[in-house]
């Protein structure tokens, strides 16, 4: 399973500003200022068990211990009707202050469940899986690349799963076939 953020999280990689594209220096320089109030401007009331928002309403809880998509566990919380229409910080604190909709925040307690990607990353994690991902590099990924490139396997045109895997064996059968064109056959 591939794992995309592998060279953000080498410790080796840590220190090294050498390898940031230059694109990504302009795009922090640009990025812009947060204008919105985030989960960690809300305090929690622990008496009344409520979150609390920077303006001072409070917040009820309309959600416990929901889990995410993501396998999160989560606390949700949504504000009365009537206490974000008059607010003074509601540009602040809504993306589309001229709805009528409250605010609502969630409060993540951690992982519930262990998904692929969790499991997948502790694995890799390791000096030994450091090792063995490395080699997919240029492996298994220059595989992916030529069906894209050079074959145009952007996307499939087909629709339903038959058809789409039997395009893909087509697309591998192609592939195999010109490196056994390019190196010959083992002559036994």
């Amino acid at each position: 399973m591939p794992e995309p953020k592998f060279r953000s999280r080498d410790p080796q990689l840590a220190t090294a500003k050498r390898h940031r594209r230059p694109t990504d220096r302009r795009r922090q320089d640009y990025r812009s200022k947060r204008r919105w109030f985030r989960g960690d401007d809300f305090t929690y009331d622990e008496a009344t068990e409520r979150l609390v928002c920077p303006a001072g309403q409070r917040l009820y809880r309309c959600g416990h211990d929901h889990i995410t998509a993501q396998g999160y566990r989560a606390t949700s919380y949504r504000a009365p009707k009537t206490a974000c229409l008059t607010c003074e910080l509601r540009d602040r604190c809504l993306q589309h202050p001229e709805s009528g909709n409250p605010r609502q925040v969630r409060v993540f307690h951690g992982r519930v469940t262990e998904t692929l990607t969790s499991r997948m990353k502790d694995k890799i994690d390791t000096p030994t899986g450091r090792q063995i991902y490395s080699r997919r590099l240029g492996i298994v990924e220059p595989v992916f690349g030529n069906l894209r490139a050079q074959k145009g396997m952007n996307r499939s045109t087909l629709r339903g799963r038959a058809k789409v895997d039997t395009q893909w064996k087509l697309y591998c059968l192609v592939h195999n076939l010109q490196k056994i064109a390019r190196h010959g056959r083992p002559i036994r």
